[in-house]
């Protein structure tokens, strides 16, 4: 299912867990927010407030929402039933801080859900700005199950998961920050208060956690700890919840460039915040304006490349079309081996169009493609990911294409711009903000499952 793992877990009776930053104590963790529902079989009312071991809430406190449907313990799970007359707001629970109050928004703090579904319908969980139970569209962030089978969506329905099953437990956790008010990536050594702009999505497979996703967007605080049902049946607990422990590890980029430099600057002589140097393909390619710029020479295909030792990633690019002519397109090069030999993501403005391709023994294929408009003069926020053969690409978080038999070059770690430029060029193409994350790290697993 393009970069979406597949035959992997479920969702069947929901069991959600939340996670993030403490109170109490167990096992040398402490916690803003612990709910794991072990506790006596018992029935909620709408508006009730849980905030005791003996209700199945171990640290801070969630208030009932049970207008159409029903929360309860059952078997020292929280179970819930699906509404009536399905509407988003009238069944679900809201995290807060014992005593009532958000969470603050800080680099690192983390939201764990264990959810699990017996009947696939729609439900989800995230991080709210209000102490309110919502659709999950109107959260900064916020995993969904979608109304198709073992789907997961992002607030706003971009599909990033596939193939979950029912009646299985999966575990998601949702750490906040990594950018800064610019759109940089936080790596260590940065100053921690000025990244907490978006947060990040890991998925537990059974074996290692996955990066899922990445926003920048939105620094909102405090937050609450949301989990809202609609159609779904499940059980949703909060083992983890909020703990304190800081989780910034897995925010850490293999790759990092802003390309910050003096005009002028050889794109082979620039130094990256992090990663290896910059190899120039094609092209005489430079820094303006603290952006990568091409050659712009009529007609060439200028490709800049170099190694992110990792060839699952996430990969994520700020590109502007340069001016509006008929073969203006810029976008990112994936697994690169030489000029032969590599796929790319390519962005046009004329046409309006995301596509994926294939560069083969030097024939280029078009893999897959969607409508997408491109206006020049105009900043776009492209990610690609990459896992085994699973390739998918988004641009602005929304148009999804996706590819799932990536056998060329499924081992190659060099990643890296391509550009091209016609006619009387007046405005060059260019790249910010050039971004690469694992898919799976050993720094994930060991940091995420401490919690």
């Amino acid at each position: 299912m393009g970069l979406l793992r597949t035959g992997i877990n479920t969702i069947g009776a929901i069991g959600l867990s939340l996670m993030g930053g403490g109170a109490a104590v167990m096992g040398g963790l402490r916690y803003l927010l612990r709910a794991i529902f072990d506790a006596a079989n018992q029935g909620f009312a709408n508006g009730q407030v849980l905030d005791t071991v003996a209700e199945g809430v171990q640290d801070g406190q969630l208030t009932v929402v049970e207008v159409d449907g029903t929360l309860a313990i059952v078997s020292n799970e929280c179970a819930f039933t699906a509404q009536g007359t399905p509407a988003w707001g009238d069944l679900g629970l809201v995290g807060e801080a014992l005593g009532g109050g958000g969470f603050t928004k800080v680099l690192g703090r983390g939201l764990i859900v264990t959810f699990n579904l017996s009947t696939w319908e729609e439900m989800g969980i995230g991080w709210h700005t209000a102490a309110a139970v919502t659709d999950p569209d109107n959260m900064p962030y916020a995993v969904q199950a979608n109304a198709t089978d073992g789907r997961l969506d992002l607030e706003g329905g971009t599909q990033i998961w596939s193939g979950l099953a029912l009646n299985t437990d999966h575990k998601w956790i949702i750490v906040l920050g990594g950018y800064n008010a610019t759109g940089e990536a936080w790596y260590t050594g940065q100053p921690t208060a000025n990244y907490v702009y978006g947060a990040s999505h890991y998925f537990y497979d059974g074996v290692n956690w996955n990066l899922a996703w990445r926003d920048k967007a939105d620094n909102t605080t405090p937050l609450y700890a949301i989990a809202s049902m609609l159609d779904g049946v499940g059980t949703v607990e909060l083992p983890s919840g909020i703990p304190t422990a800081d989780l910034s590890a897995v925010l850490q980029p293999v790759v990092d460039d802003t390309f910050t430099d003096a005009n002028g600057t050889s794109l082979d002589a620039h130094v990256k915040e992090v990663g290896g140097a910059w190899t120039e393909q094609v092209g005489d390619w430079d820094i303006q304006g603290n952006k990568a710029n091409p050659s712009g020479v009529d007609g060439q295909v200028d490709r800049a490349t170099m190694d992110a030792a990792e060839s699952d990633v996430l990969l994520r690019v700020t590109c502007n079309v340069g001016q509006s002519v008929t073969s203006d397109k810029l976008g990112l090069i994936l697994r690169w081996s030489d000029v032969n030999n590599y796929w790319f993501v390519w962005l046009e403005e004329i046409g309006d169009f995301l596509r994926l391709h294939e560069v083969n023994g030097g024939v280029t294929t078009l893999r897959a493609h969607v409508a997408a408009t491109v206006n020049q003069n105009t900043a776009y926020d492209v990610v690609a990911i990459m896992d085994g053969q699973d390739f998918t690409a988004f641009l602005d978080g929304g148009n999804r294409v996706a590819y799932g038999s990536a056998a060329l070059n499924e081992t190659e770690t060099e990643m890296g711009l391509r550009s091209k430029q016609s006619g009387a060029i007046t405005n060059n193409n260019q790249f910010d903000n050039f971004h690469v994350h694992a898919r799976r790290s050993a720094i994930y697993d060991a940091t995420l499952n401490a919690v």
